[in-house]
């Protein structure tokens, strides 16, 4: 489910060095805490370091994955 205003939404990639081979794998490692880069330049500076505990609702989430070639698109929400 896509976030519907591009201004409440975090674009992350793995951090470290890491890369998620699938949504799925992606998902699980946001949920669990894992660091992720924060891209999004709107307010926040980006190239941080973020994680779900970072992210207070209503937010949506973009994770990149496979070698940031897809997204998987989530709600704080429904997190």
């Amino acid at each position: 489910m896509k976030p519907s205003s591009p201004y409440n939404q975090f674009i992350l990639s793995p951090a470290y060095g890491k890369d998620y081979k699938n949504e799925s794998d992606a998902i699980e490692a946001y949920k669990s805490g894992t660091d992720f880069i924060n891209e999004t330049q709107h307010f926040t500076g980006g190239g941080t370091y973020i994680s779900i505990r970072d992210i207070t609702p209503p937010h949506g989430v973009q994770i990149r994955y496979n070698r940031r070639q897809k997204v998987a698109f989530l709600s704080t929400e429904k997190v």
